[in-house]
């Protein structure tokens, strides 16, 4: 039996080997690649090369270097232009006149509409500007609105020569669409394109989503109260973070996708002063930005929405038992959040379908809706989950906001929102009971040489009715205005003067 057995053995591995011998061929078949392969690759290298080479031709055009003027530029420009102004007469008798100074490059800018650039607020806020293009034109910009907030400006070249056609709008994008791993495109180095017109292009990929910048980071000039300059969006967890190279001094200039639309606008944070960073960052065109673009492209005020609340982290022991959201400690008097029903105690945890995990992810769902958005709110009160819908209110926003299209005075009054306030301000007149809880507008300013003013309006004050209607925001104020005959008595929630009885006052 064991000699059968290892002649069975023997057998078998016999068969094995004719079978290998037949299925496997040889050795010098499997080695050899297709005789095409490498020319096919390098044709794919060269298509992938000539479509990244169109691309960046086509974003160029869009992207352009900001220039500042010296303080003193203006009185030498006025005194160059002035044929009666004469400074020195040279051996050969020809009259030498004040030149204007150089500008100095301070970073790009994207063109996003007809004659409109859109740039970084430090490097557009800084005074006169210029902004030159790829072909070597400058045109002279005014700043047309900048918002400390979001931490962009938008400079305006107006009907200068040339400018419009000069200067290409890039298509936008939209950065809710971009994920990690996505390539894009960074194209600025403002020094560059002012020199020889000749912006740098870098190619990357998306390496992380709503990045957080540290306290330290300054995008406004805007402190906060602990010394830091937590005072924008991007403090919250919005920035778009990419590992394509960053220059220094690049702030401004495009991210761009791979259709060649602009998705981000770099960000001074890019990198630390004279070094290049592993890591860049971009502000990106989400919604709640591209709302704010809107504004400033209008010249008009970025504005940010408001529940009217102090507000906690829950306790750790409470996260550590896998429960998220945010804890309300208090709702101010005739805030949107105590109309709405909310109370202290009551934990937060969706807002407009956006789960809320963190302060800063309330603030920045909040803030990106706009006041007088209607808010879906969820939270939890007493282990129950409930549901309200809060009227947002407005959010002051900390730094120099530049405006250049004001809403229209009604009789020297400007209004805005009732929470319109610094956050001292506010908590002062929902103490003092300022504020209705049905529904007011806060006087944000008074002409000093109209009727309003001689009446004892000043700003500051709060209006709750034009005539019979009640008023809630500003665009109620202006319609119940215009609908009012020529004498019209607004209802204050607190004494004028000089004095009239129930806060009254005929206008």
């Amino acid at each position: 039996m064991p000699l059968d057995r290892t002649r069975s053995s023997r057998a078998a591995c016999l068969a094995s080997l004719l079978l290998a011998a037949v299925l496997l061929p040889a050795a010098p078949v499997w080695a050899q690649a297709p005789a095409d392969a490498p020319a096919d690759g390098l044709a794919e290298l060269k298509r992938r090369d000539a479509a990244m080479a169109a691309l960046i031709e086509r974003v160029e055009p869009s992207v352009v270097a900001v220039s500042q003027y010296p303080a003193d530029a203006g009185a030498a420009a006025v005194a160059a232009r002035n044929p009666d102004i004469v400074i020195n007469v040279d051996p050969f008798g020809a009259i030498a006149r004040p030149s204007e100074p150089e500008p100095t490059v301070v970073g790009a800018g994207v063109v996003v509409a007809p004659g409109k650039v859109l740039t970084q607020y430090l490097v557009g806020t800084g005074g006169r500007v210029a902004v030159t293009n790829t072909a070597g034109d400058r045109f002279d910009a005014r700043l047309l609105a900048a918002d400390p907030r979001s931490g962009l400006a938008v400079l305006d070249v107006g009907e200068a020569e040339g400018a419009v056609a000069g200067l290409t709008p890039i298509p936008l994008g939209r950065a809710e669409d971009v994920r990690k791993g996505q390539s894009v495109l960074v194209v600025s180095n403002p020094q560059a394109i002012e020199s020889d017109g000749q912006p740098s292009a870098s190619l990357g990929m998306v390496t992380n989503l709503a990045a957080k910048l540290g306290a330290d980071i300054n995008l406004n000039d805007a402190a906060d109260a602990q010394g830091g300059f937590r005072s924008t969006l991007h403090h919250f967890g919005t920035l778009i973070q990419t590992d394509a190279r960053i220059g220094y001094g690049s702030s401004g200039g495009a991210l761009v996708n791979l259709d060649g639309e602009l998705v981000g606008i770099i960000t001074s944070a890019a990198v630390s002063a004279g070094h290049e960073s592993a890591a860049g960052y971009a502000i990106p065109l989400s919604p709640p930005i591209r709302r704010v673009l809107e504004a400033l492209l209008e010249g008009r005020e970025a504005e940010y929405g408001l529940l009217g609340i102090q507000f906690n982290a829950l306790s750790t022991s409470a996260t550590a038992a896998g429960e998220a959201g945010v804890a309300v400690d208090r709702t101010f008097p005739g805030s949107p959040a105590a109309a709405a029903g909310l109370i202290p105690g009551d934990v937060i945890v969706e807002v407009a379908g956006e789960r809320i995990d963190s302060p800063d992810r309330l603030q920045l769902v909040v803030q990106g809706l706009g006041p007088g958005a209607q808010a879906p709110v969820e939270f939890f009160r007493n282990s129950t989950r409930k549901q309200t819908v809060v009227a947002l209110g407005k959010a002051t926003v900390q730094g120099r906001v530049v405006v250049t299209n004001r809403p229209p005075a009604w009789r020297g009054i400007r209004v805005d929102y009732a929470t319109a306030l610094a956050a001292e301000e506010l908590n002062q007149a929902t103490q003092m009971g300022l504020i209705d809880p049905e529904g007011c507008v806060l006087v944000s300013d008074v002409d000093p040489e109209s009727g309003s003013w001689e009446a004892g309006v000043r700003p500051g004050m709060f209006v709750s009715h034009v005539g019979e209607t009640r008023v809630s925001t500003p665009a109620e104020f202006a319609a119940a205005t215009a609908a009012a005959d020529a004498s019209v008595k607004l209802r204050f929630t607190q004494q004028v003067q000089p004095p009239e009885a129930g806060g009254l006052r005929t206008f």
